[in-house]
C-alpha cells in the first residue's frame, strides 16, 4: 500500500508544472516523517509504523536521489535498536522481510528518481528551445525592413515557438480589422474582421485578451474556414500609443493556453512592438526630412510669386507633384460664388464650364469647409455623399483644405481629386496639404497686400490727375471694389455746398436711380454711420453685418429714400457693409460705402485697414477737387443769381449733346426772355431790377427737375437744359417755366416771359442749330405780344 501511494503521488507530481515537480516529493517526505513521529508517539500499530517508514524513505529517495534514500533506509532499519523497548517502539519483522522491503524500496526510489531527473531535463530543454526561438525571432524581426514585413513575419515565428490551430496578424483599419497574414493560410489576406470581436476588443482596450473558450464570449465572431471550438489569445501591438495590429492565436479548447504560453506570446509581441516603433521612428525622421525639403522647395518657389494667382499656381503644381491626383483648383470667393484663382492644366471641359460659371456660395462642401475652417478628405464618392456638382463631374476621391491668412481668416481653398478611382488619404498626405495651405496662406496674404497697395497707389495717382469730379468719384468706388478684400459693390456720397450728401459714384448699383433718393442730410448720414461724432470726424471705419444693415438703412433714410434704397440700393440683400467717412481735418467731405452680398464675414481686419487707407487718400484728393470745383464755379457762375453763366451753359450743352448722341436719348433746350423788364428798371431802378432777376432765378430753380440745369444767358434772358426729355414733355416743362414767372409780383409789377423750346434731335443735332431754333421761337412768341401794358 505504501509503495502504491508513493507511485501515485509521484506520477501526479510529474504531470504538474516544473516547480511542483521539484518541490512536491520533498514536501511529501516531510509530511510522511511527521506522520511517522505522530504514530509512534500515539502508540500506533506496528503495521502503520512500517507503512509510514516505507513511504518516507521512498519519497526521500525520489526528492533527493538514491544516496539520500539509502541513508534514510539504514536509519529506518536502526530505529528499533535506538528507541527504548518500553515505549512500544518500532519493531521490524523478520530479517528477510526487512531485506525484501529495502530492496523493493531501493528499486522504486531509483526508478522514480531517474524519472524525475528526466522530467526536469526535458522541461529545461523545452525552456531552452523557447528561449532560442525567441532570440531567433528577435533577430529575424530586427532584419525586417518595413512595417508590412514585420507583420507578415510574426505569424510564422509564433507557429515555430508554439503549437496552435492557427496564428493570424490583423491590422487595425477603419471600421474593423484586416487580415495581414495567417498560418496556415486558410483565409485570403485582406479578409475583414468586425470591430466587435475578441481581437477588436484587444485593439480597443490595448490589453491582451485570453479567452479559454471563445464560444462563451459574446464578442466571438465565427469566420468561415476556421474552427469554432477554440481557446483564443489576442495580443495588441501598440505603436505610438495606439493599437496598430493584433496578434491572434487559437487552439482547441481542450489544449488551452498555459501561463508560459501567454508569457511567450507577450514576449514575441513586445519584441515586434520594439522593432515597429524603431521603424516608425526612422520613418518619422525620414518623413520629416522629406517634408522639410519639400516645404523648403515650395517656400522657395512661392517666394518668387509677385501676385496671388502665380502663388496659387505654384502651390498647386507642388502639391500635385507630391500627391498622385488627377488635378486641382485653388478657389476664392468673389461676386457670390466660388471661383478659381488657379487650376491645373488638363482638366476636363465639363469641369472648366463649372469653373467659368462659378459654384454658388451658401451650400455644399466648399461652403462648409470655408465657414468651419476644417479640411475634408473623401476616399470614395460612391459612399461619401459628395455634392451633386462633384459627382456629376466624375470625381471619386476629394480633398478640400482651407487656406488661412496670418490673421486666421479663410482666404482660399485648395481642392485636389481623382477621376474614377478611390484614394485612401494617408497621414503624410494630410500633413503635406495642411503645410502647403499654411505656406500658401502667408504668401497669398503678402502678395495680395502688395498687389492691393500697388493698385491703391496707382488709383490715387490717377485720381490726383483727374480734372473731372464725376470721373474722380467713379474711380474711387471702382478702386474700393478692387482694393478692399471681400468687396462686391461700392458707393460714394459727396457733401454738396448746401450741406446734403448725394450719390456721385457707384459700382453694383444704378447711379441715376439712386440719385432719385435725393440728398441725405448730415444727421441722416451720422445715424447710418452709428458710431458717434468723434469717430465720424476722425474717419474711423464702421463695420455692420447681417440684418443690421437693412435695419440701420431704414432708420437713417426718409420714407421716399427708404423705398429707393430697398429696391435700387438692395439694402436688404447686403450681408456686410463698411462705412468710411472721408474726413479732411475733421470735416467729412464724403462717405464711402463698401458692400458684400455673399456673406456676413466678408470683411476682415485687412479689409477694414485698406478701406481706411483708401479713404484717407481720397479725402485729400476730394478736397482738392472741391476747391477746383469752387474756383470753376466762380468762373462759371452768375454772381447776381447764382445760376450758371453763358460759359457754363455752353459746357453743359456740349456734354449733354455727347451723352444724347452716345445713348440715343432726346433732350430739350429752352430760351426765356422777360417781357417788359425795361419798364421795371425804369420805374424802380436797377437795384429793384436786380432783385427781380434773383427772384426769377429762384422761381425757375423751384420748378425744374433735379437733373435739369438753369442758366442766366445774359441781361434778362435765361436758358434751361433738360436731359432725357421727349418733345411732348418738353412743351409741358416750358409752360411750367412761364407759369412760375407769371406768378411773381415785384413791387406790384407782374412779370411775364416768352419761351422758345428746341428738341434734340427733332429740331437739330448740334448746339448752334438748337440754339438758333429756340431763339427764333422765343422771339416769334415775344413779337406776337403787345409791347405796352
Amino acid at each position: 500500500m505504501a509503495l502504491r501511494t508513493m507511485v501515485v503521488m509521484t506520477a501526479f507530481a510529474s504531470t504538474r508544472p516544473r516547480a511542483f515537480v521539484d518541490l512536491a516529493p520533498a514536501l511529501a517526505a516531510v509530511v510522511a516523517l511527521a506522520a511517522l513521529a505522530i504514530t509512534v508517539l500515539l502508540g500506533g500499530a506496528v503495521a502503520w509504523q512500517g507503512a509510514w517508514v516505507v513511504l518516507g524513505v521512498g519519497l526521500t529517495a525520489t526528492a533527493f536521489g538514491p544516496l539520500y534514500g539509502a541513508l534514510a533506509a539504514l536509519l529506518a532499519v536502526g530505529l528499533p535498536w535506538v528507541l527504548p523497548a518500553s515505549s512500544g517502539a518500532l519493531a521490524w519483522g523478520p530479517p528477510e522481510t526487512t531485506l525484501a522491503g529495502l530492496a523493493a524500496l531501493a528499486w522504486v526510489a531509483g526508478g522514480i528518481g531517474r524519472a524525475n531527473a528526466l522530467r526536469r531535463a526535458a522541461m529545461t530543454a523545452a525552456d531552452g528551445r523557447r528561449t532560442r526561438l525567441l532570440v531567433e525571432a528577435a533577430l529575424e524581426l530586427g532584419s525586417a525592413a518595413s512595417e508590412r514585413e514585420i507583420l507578415a513575419t510574426l505569424p510564422p515565428l509564433v507557429s515555430r515557438v508554439l503549437t496552435a490551430h492557427h496564428v493570424s496578424l490583423l491590422r487595425v483599419v477603419d471600421g474593423g480589422l484586416e487580415l495581414a497574414a495567417i498560418v496556415p493560410p486558410v483565409l485570403p489576406a485582406g479578409t475583414l474582421i468586425a470591430e466587435r470581436s475578441i481581437a477588436g476588443r484587444a485593439a480597443r482596450t490595448g490589453l491582451t485578451q485570453h479567452v479559454p473558450d471563445a464560444r462563451r464570449d459574446p464578442e466571438y465572431v465565427s469566420v468561415d474556414g476556421l474552427r469554432a471550438d477554440v481557446a483564443e489569445v489576442a495580443v495588441p501591438l501598440r505603436v505610438d500609443g495606439r493599437a496598430l495590429a493584433v496578434l491572434n492565436v487559437e487552439r482547441p479548447v481542450a489544449t488551452g493556453f498555459g501561463d508560459e504560453d501567454r508569457a511567450t506570446l507577450e514576449a514575441l509581441a513586445r519584441i515586434a512592438e520594439a522593432h515597429l516603433n524603431r521603424l516608425t521612428t526612422l520613418q518619422d525622421v525620414e518623413r520629416q526630412r522629406r517634408e522639410a525639403g519639400l516645404l523648403a522647395d515650395i517656400a522657395r518657389r512661392l517666394a518668387q510669386a509677385d501676385e496671388p494667382r502665380r502663388a496659387a499656381e505654384l502651390a498647386l503644381d507642388a502639391v500635385l507633384e507630391a500627391v498622385a491626383m488627377d488635378g486641382g483648383i485653388v478657389f476664392v470667393v468673389y461676386d457670390g460664388a466660388f471661383r478659381p484663382l488657379a487650376a491645373s492644366e488638363g482638366l476636363p471641359q465639363s469641369i472648366r464650364r463649372v469653373l467659368d460659371e462659378g459654384i454658388p456660395w451658401g451650400r455644399g462642401r466648399l461652403h462648409q469647409v470655408w465657414r468651419r475652417g476644417e479640411p475634408v478628405f473623401e476616399t470614395d464618392a460612391t459612399t461619401a455623399r459628395l455634392d451633386p456638382e462633384f459627382v456629376a463631374l466624375g470625381l471619386r476621391a476629394l480633398a478640400l483644405v482651407p487656406v488661412r491668412d496670418t490673421d486666421g481668416d479663410t482666404v482660399a481653398l485648395i481642392e485636389i481629386g481623382s477621376l474614377g478611382r478611390a484614394h485612401r488619404w494617408s497621414d503624410d498626405e494630410r500633413r503635406l496639404l495642411a503645410a502647403v495651405a499654411s505656406t500658401l496662406g502667408a504668401v497669398l496674404a503678402r502678395a495680395t497686400l502688395r498687389q492691393r497697395e500697388t493698385e491703391l497707389l496707382a488709383v490715387v495717382r490717377q485720381m490726383a490727375r483727374s480734372d473731372d469730379a464725376a470721373e474722380l468719384y467713379q474711380r474711387v468706388v471702382e478702386a474700393a471694389v478692387r482694393v478692399v478684400p471681400g468687396a462686391e459693390a461700392s458707393s460714394l456720397l459727396v457733401r454738396q455746398p448746401g450741406g446734403t450728401f448725394t450719390f456721385e459714384g457707384t459700382v453694383g448699383f444704378p447711379l441715376d436711380l439712386l440719385r432719385e433718393a435725393g440728398g441725405l442730410s448730415d444727421a441722416q448720414q451720422l445715424t447710418w454711420y452709428g458710431q458717434g461724432t468723434q469717430d465720424w470726424r476722425s474717419g474711423r471705419p464702421r463695420l455692420r453685418t447681417g440684418a443690421d444693415v437693412a435695419r440701420a438703412s431704414a432708420i437713417a433714410a426718409g420714407e421716399d429714400a427708404r423705398t429707393i434704397l430697398r429696391s435700387v440700393g438692395r439694402s436688404r440683400q447686403i450681408r456686410a457693409n463698411l462705412c468710411v467717412p472721408v474726413a479732411f481735418q475733421e470735416d467729412v467731405l464724403a462717405v464711402l460705402n463698401v458692400d458684400a452680398f455673399t456673406r456676413d464675414d466678408a470683411f476682415g481686419s485687412r479689409s477694414v485697414a485698406l478701406a481706411e487707407a483708401l479713404a484717407q487718400h481720397v479725402a485729400v484728393i476730394v478736397r482738392q477737387a472741391q476747391d477746383r470745383a469752387a474756383l470753376a464755379r466762380s468762373a462759371l457762375t452768375d454772381p447776381l443769381t447764382g445760376l450758371g453763366n453763358r460759359e457754363a451753359f455752353n459746357q453743359t450743352l456740349a456734354r449733354e449733346l455727347q451723352r444724347a448722341q452716345r445713348h440715343g436719348e432726346p433732350f430739350a433746350v429752352a430760351m426765356l426772355d422777360l417781357d417788359r423788364f425795361k419798364e421795371l428798371n425804369d420805374a424802380f431802378g436797377h437795384q429793384a431790377g436786380d432783385r427781380a432777376l434773383a427772384t426769377v432765378a429762384d422761381a425757375l430753380r423751384s420748378v425744374v427737375r433735379a437733373s435739369d440745369a438753369v442758366f442766366r444767358w445774359g441781361g434778362d434772358e435765361f436758358a434751361v437744359v433738360m436731359p432725357m426729355l421727349a418733345p411732348t414733355a418738353g412743351q409741358t416743362a416750358a409752360a411750367r417755366l412761364v407759369e412760375a414767372i407769371a406768378a411773381l409780383d415785384v413791387q406790384g409789377h407782374r412779370l411775364n416771359a416768352s419761351v422758345g423750346l428746341a428738341n434734340y434731335p427733332a429740331d437739330g443735332e448740334d448746339a448752334d442749330t438748337l440754339l438758333r431754333r429756340a431763339d427764333d421761337l422765343m422771339y416769334a412768341i415775344k413779337g406776337s405780344r403787345p409791347t405796352t401794358g
